[in-house]
């Protein structure tokens, strides 16, 4: 009797053991099963990214870019919140701040989703438009979507000194777009017209002759 009781004891806490194995990941299923996908996200903080990233850190965020990818397609599928946008974005530039296609997919995505995109969104969105335009000064691209986000996108979330400030700004960022040679044919037109509503008007001639001969040309 004094051997038979250790083994029911071993039994019983083998028993025991697998029930609560057995529960808990029912208890993990149910609650996975319970989540929108999209509040699911895999990435680790952005300071374990290199870590992670054993050395090939431009690698892993092209990973991180067509994860992201993904994840926008199954948004728009599921018309989702795509609340995930700004942390792949974070994840992407922090692994590598030369991904230059990483700060023009977040003025993308970080604006057009499933459901209008908020001040909160947009200001973040501006947020990395910025960060893109100062690692790439030169890249008038990225200039005209930091300006037009400003022009088109924030002001509608503002009035008064604020807004008349945005437009300052954004109007800053086209002409130099415009100067590299980036944007649509009007853009030193639309440019101008800005200008002279700003009360600049020597800036708005000078910019409009300065560009009369390129534009003509890009002009249909």
């Amino acid at each position: 009797m004094a051997r038979v009781t250790p083994i029911l004891v071993v039994l019983a806490l083998v028993t025991i053991s697998a029930f609560t194995h057995s529960t808990r990941m029912r208890a993990m299923g149910g609650f996975v099963e319970a989540q929108r996908y999209e509040d699911l996200y895999y990435l680790p903080p952005p300071g374990w990214l290199g870590v992670m990233s054993l050395g090939h850190d431009e690698a892993f965020a092209d990973v991180v870019w067509m994860k992201g990818l993904v994840y926008v397609g199954d948004e728009f599928r599921e018309e989702g919140g795509m609340q995930n946008v700004f942390r792949y974005a974070d994840a992407m530039i922090t692994l590598d701040p030369d991904f230059r296609r990483a700060y023009e997919w977040t003025g993308v995505a970080g604006l057009y989703r499933p459901t209008d995109s908020t001040k909160e969104e947009i200001e973040r969105t501006i947020e990395f438009l910025r960060l893109g335009v100062d690692r790439f000064p030169n890249d008038g691209e990225l200039k005209w979507d930091l300006g037009t986000t400003l022009m088109y996108e924030l002001t509608r979330h503002v009035d008064g000194a604020e807004e008349e400030a945005i437009r300052r700004e954004a109007t800053e960022q086209m002409v130099a777009a415009a100067r590299l040679g980036a944007g649509p044919p009007y853009l030193a037109l639309s440019n101008a017209t800005q200008l002279l509503r700003q009360g600049e008007i020597d800036r708005s001639k000078e910019h409009t002759s300065e560009l009369q001969s390129p534009c003509s040309s890009r002009m249909p």
